[in-house]
């Protein structure tokens, strides 16, 4: 079995709950990459998709709940 090539790489996804950047975090996942998985909102199903991305490939992926509009909740 090969390492997969972006084991021990740790990746920083905006708009991870829909859309491109849904499919960047799968993306990254699948090959090993540890995600900070950012998003406008919390929503059951994002929960869901986290929690199988987590089990499937084994990564950890942090959730983050911020819009990037607001300077404020960017910095905290």
């Amino acid at each position: 079995m090969t390492t997969p090539l972006l084991q021990g790489k740790v990746a920083i996804v905006t708009g991870a709950n829909r859309g491109i950047g849904r499919s960047v975090m799968e993306l990254f996942a699948e090959n090993g990459a540890a995600n900070i998985a950012c998003a406008r909102r919390e929503s059951p199903e994002f929960t869901a998709l986290i929690t199988e991305l987590v089990l499937r490939h084994g990564v950890t992926i942090e959730p983050f709940f911020f819009d990037f509009e607001n300077l404020e909740a960017v910095k905290d």
